[in-house]
């Protein structure tokens, strides 16, 4: 590429070429036409005086003195021929000079070839008629030799040359000087500071010129450079604003062009998959390592990208694996760019990890099961509690009159066996009533600090005969355990229930493991089991190789009465219990479970950690007899005739009392002496706490002892405590009766034994 000085030194050459040459040519014309002219009128000249030489030797036919006249004019060697023609045109006379600048011509012969040519070439020629009086007596024709004319142009063009090459030269010179003064050094300058602008960075300018063009330009380019590196910083500003926009985006972003290929992706997508923007620049999008996990997808995201490169919105989930081998849900949309014509020309692919919500989504899902599941049996739970009241009173008045008939025989009576089956039903009856009061979590216990890995011991032996010889149980004690603080007969209804519904699980054998371990429980865990909180657990776990269970059977197996045994092998209230005591403990229940593999329970208790408080003994022992005065108080009018009947042959004095204010009556009265008031907790008048309250002023000594058949919530509600006070649950036996009494009056009463 030429440089603007060579522009300008050709622009001066030519130029200068132009004007000298036309000068040059407009000079040899003029020397030419000169010569020309000069010429011509020797010829024309030569002419006239060889005519008027010519009129007498011609006149008087003297041959030989036109001859001589002829040659005389001939004798010049610029005139080629001569020749001379009578009035009839017919010549008479001439010479030619058959090589030119010859000394001597040659006579003139017309049928020579050579003379006739010459003559036909000679480019110039004057003819004067030869008048004798006027009249025309011949004519003279005189032929121009151009050699020397041609030799002189020769010479006239080479000194011309000469005289153009110096003026062009001293011409082009002084044009250089003055130019590169006034133009091509300070465009030199201004180029070199043009070539040292760099965006941000514009130096000072160049000197201004002498030529106000050039300092216009200067001063035109210094505005435009500043102007655009103003342009290209805000542009780079923008760059930068926009990549650090892409890459600090928790958006997957990119671009494509229209056949698919990756022109540009953000760094959020790149640290997902681990991989480096030159790795899948110039890829096609299907080809990348975000679908490399799963071979089908490709297939999938090439039809997708076409049909954004054809102007659809596209919009899909699909799964990606990062670099860590973590599965990531991403929600991506393919979007066309269209110009101002329509045309296609990119499509930008931008994808939302939602993961998190998907998570979150099943999480709540789980959740809302659970919820469901908490809350239907919650509902069971109150419908059990509600009736526990009166089906207790009713149980144990039958046992209470069970009991009397039987003492009333004789020993071999056939109607004792009767007795006895009833018996039975009604302990079937209490036992069931139990566990539904278990299941709603609302039984009366008496807690201990227990050490498990000592308890369950004793409960395996008691296992084997339940679980049969084809069935192995086998204990994984944890090291170091932790204690906990609950009822030992709890444990053992946990314990037996899941190893029994483990049993029918193996009809042809197999495997039983009963688990201990110590579990902290985070915020993480407890996120996706409702009834859990955060804190120190001791986990019992019992896993079998059982049949396993669907879906459908797992998420009702703690409602009460389901059951998927056959008709009459069970009542369906083993796991329902489970499920009832370990709410009660503020603990809860994971099942994992698969059809032809198994299910494993894993029941997490609070662990105790208290310091210094030692697991309870037995302290009494059963008393069937006693002494003292009882105030019985029961609204139940059967239940109420059979406690005086059977508290009665116990050897105390009973009062009876239907109602809190017949027994305030009887308290008040001065000579009873009230040793110990058995009364119901919830009555119409008044609690059974309030009653208490009013009485103890009237008899200071008097114990109490409280008799419910509600569950625990409600008695809570009457201000009785099963850990502050003295509480019998209905039903209950003779035998139980006896043992609560005779305790509480043991120390009441001196000398009792």
């Amino acid at each position: 590429m030429k440089t603007i000085t060579q522009h300008i030194l050709a622009s001066i050459l030519i130029t200068v070429l132009v004007v000298l040459g036309g000068w040059g040519y407009l000079e040899l014309r003029h020397t030419l036409r000169s010569e020309q002219e000069r010429v011509l009128a020797k010829q024309r000249s030569d002419a006239e005086q060889l005519a008027v030489g010519l009129v007498y030797p011609l006149w008087n036919l003297n041959q030989a003195e036109v001859q001589k006249s002829i040659l005389i004019v001939a004798a010049d060697k610029s005139i080629q021929a001569l020749l001379v023609h009578d009035e009839e045109g017919v010549l008479y006379s001439g010479v030619i000079r058959e090589d030119a600048g010859s000394e001597t011509p040659t006579i003139f012969d017309p049928g020579n070839p050579l003379h006739q040519q010459l003559i036909a070439r000679s480019p110039r020629r004057t003819m004067r008629d030869i008048l004798k009086g006027g009249a025309f007596i011949g004519r003279v024709s005189v032929y121009e030799d151009d050699g020397p004319l041609r030799l002189l142009l020769r010479q006239e063009k080479m000194d011309l040359a000469l005289k153009l090459v110096l003026l062009i030269l001293a011409l082009a010179f002084t044009q250089f000087l003055v130019l590169r003064s006034f133009v091509i050094q300070p465009l030199t300058l201004l180029k070199a500071w043009v070539a040292s602008i760099r965006p941000g960075q514009v130096p000072a300018p160049p000197e201004a010129s002498r030529c106000e063009e050039i300092r216009v330009l200067t001063a035109s380019f210094a505005g435009m450079a500043e102007e655009l590196s103003e342009s290209l910083r805000t542009q780079e500003r923008g760059h930068h604003l926009l990549r650090s926009m892409m890459d600090n985006t928790f958006q997957l972003q990119g671009l494509l062009s229209v056949d698919g290929r990756v022109l540009d992706v953000n760094e959020t997508a790149l640290r997902m998959v681990g991989a480096s923007r030159d790795s899948v620049l110039g890829r096609f999008f299907w080809e990348t390592p975000w679908w490399s996990h799963d071979p089908t997808l490709a297939e999938q995201i090439h039809q997708t990208t076409m049909k954004a490169a054809s102007g659809q919105l596209v919009r899909f989930e699909t799964t990606i694996i990062d670099g860590s081998g973590e599965l990531h849900f991403v929600e991506f949309s393919l979007k066309p760019v269209l110009d101002e014509n329509g045309d296609i020309l990119y499509v930008i692919p931008e994808g939302h990890d939602v993961t998190e919500r998907k998570q979150a989504e099943e999480k709540h899902q789980v959740l809302e099961t659970q919820l469901r599941q908490t809350q239907k049996l919650e509902a069971i739970g109150q419908l059990a509690g509600g009736v526990a009241h009166d089906i207790n009173n009713m149980i144990s008045a039958m046992l209470g009159h069970l009991e009397l008939v039987r003492d009333a025989l004789p020993g071999d009576h056939p109607a004792h066996r009767n007795l006895q089956t009833m018996e039975k039903a009604a302990y079937r009856s209490r036992d069931i009533m139990r566990q539904l009061l278990a299941f709603s979590r609302k039984q009366a216990i008496e807690p201990e600090v227990l050490n498990l890995n000592t308890l369950i011991p004793d409960i395996q032996k008691g296992l084997l005969p339940l679980v049969g010889e084809d069935i192995r149980i086998q204990f994984r004690p944890a090291s170091g355990l932790w204690p906990i603080r609950m009822d030992p007969t709890q444990i053992e209804q946990i314990v037996l229930n899941l190893v029994v519904n483990a049993r029918d699980a193996m009809p042809r054998g197999g495997q039983v493991i009963l688990e201990t371990a110590n579990a902290t429980l985070d915020a993480a865990f407890c996120e996706v089991h409702l009834t859990a909180v955060p804190g120190p657990y001791v986990l019992i776990a019992v896993t079998d190789t059982g049949t396993g269970m669907d879906e459908g059977t797992l998420s009702r197996i703690f409602e009460p009465f389901f059951t998927t045994k056959a008709e009459g092998k069970g009542t369906g209230l083993g796991l329902s219990t489970v499920f009832g005591i370990v709410q009660q403990n503020q603990g809860f229940i994971d099942v994992q479970s698969l059809l032809g593999q198994g299910t494993a329970f894993k029941v997490y208790l609070p662990a105790h950690l208290g310091v210094g408080e030692k697991p309870r003994e037995e302290v009494c022992a059963p008393v069937m007899m006693g002494a003292g005065t009882i105030l019985v108080v029961e609204d139940d009018e059967s239940l109420r005739n059979v406690l005086v009947r059977i508290i009665t042959k116990m050897g105390y004095q009973v009062l009876m009392a239907d109602s809190p204010n017949h027994a305030l009556a009887l308290a008040a009265e001065p000579g009873n002496r009230i040793n110990l008031l058995l009364t119901d907790v919830v009555m119409p008048e008044m609690s059974g706490s309030e009653l208490r309250d009013r009485i103890e002023p009237l008899q200071p000594s008097m114990k109490t002892l409280f008799m419910s058949g509600y569950t625990l919530d409600q008695i809570n509600l009457k201000g009785v405590s099963e850990t502050s006070c003295h509480l019998i649950t209905k039903p209950f036996s003779v035998l139980q009766l006896s043992k609560q009494l005779s305790a509480l009056l043991s120390d009441a009463l001196p000398g009792t034994p």
